[in-house]
């Protein structure tokens, strides 16, 4: 039985002497419970979540990180705080811990991919490049042709020296689109250096001019189509 079964009792048989002492004692021991209520490790890692949230939106990141943590040990089947650590630790640009606590956060909740993409992002910041570039390339390639995701898979592969592999994946990208966007736009300018890099002036320059019809100020691109093509 637990603590306000037994204060219930207690009242009962306090009634049988005196109604007001009844009353003290529903009174003390309903005190007494909340007071022990208070100094249960449950109760306070709740409150340690609540001011982290607080802390969190007042950019508070030191303290709400901690905060957080101290909660996620008291309740660590609710992956949903890990995510909070990871999004706190992300601002702090604690990008090691932050990937730690979304790959706990992902063991749950695999079908997440955007998440997935956030933490390849976060591998790419930690020099992990090959591990970022491992788990874009596992995702399905529908769910990776995100401009920035495609720029950033092309970037590791043009790091290793793989300039035709960056082309094919940044070709992955709507690039037949008549209305472009900026996003778009910043893959075909990529497009247009990796074709310069490797020798292809022609697709090189064809991209570049469709980028400067686009935004005739965009980065150097004024620059580009002016070089000639043989």
């Amino acid at each position: 039985m637990g603590g306000l079964g037994w204060i219930v009792i207690m009242a009962l048989v306090s009634f049988a002497i005196h109604p007001a002492v009844a009353v003290v004692v529903l009174a003390g021991g309903f005190a007494w419970y909340q007071f022990s209520l208070k100094k249960k490790p449950g109760f306070i890692a709740k409150r340690k979540l609540a001011l982290a949230q607080a802390e969190y939106k007042k950019g508070e990141y030191e303290k709400a990180a901690g905060n957080f943590e101290l909660s996620y040990a008291a309740f660590p089947e609710d992956k949903a705080i890990a995510l909070h650590i990871a999004s706190t630790y992300s601002q702090l640009h604690q990008y090691d811990k932050a990937a730690h606590f979304m790959e706990q956060y992902l063991e749950k909740y695999p079908a997440d991919l955007d998440l997935q993409e956030q933490l390849a992002r976060w591998y790419n910041e930690l020099g992990q490049k090959d591990k970022a570039f491992q788990l874009l390339q596992s995702l399905p390639v529908e769910s990776t042709r995100d401009s920035d995701t495609l720029r950033l898979m092309a970037n590791i592969l043009e790091e290793k020296g793989l300039d035709e592999a960056a082309i094919e994946v940044l070709k992955r990208a709507p690039l037949t689109k008549r209305s472009l966007t900026t996003d778009l736009v910043e893959v075909i300018y990529d497009l247009g250096l990796l074709y310069e890099k490797t020798g292809d002036k022609r697709r090189a320059k064809s991209s570049f001019e469709r980028v400067y019809a686009y935004d005739a100020s965009f980065k150097e691109v004024a620059t580009k189509i002016a070089k000639p093509t043989s």
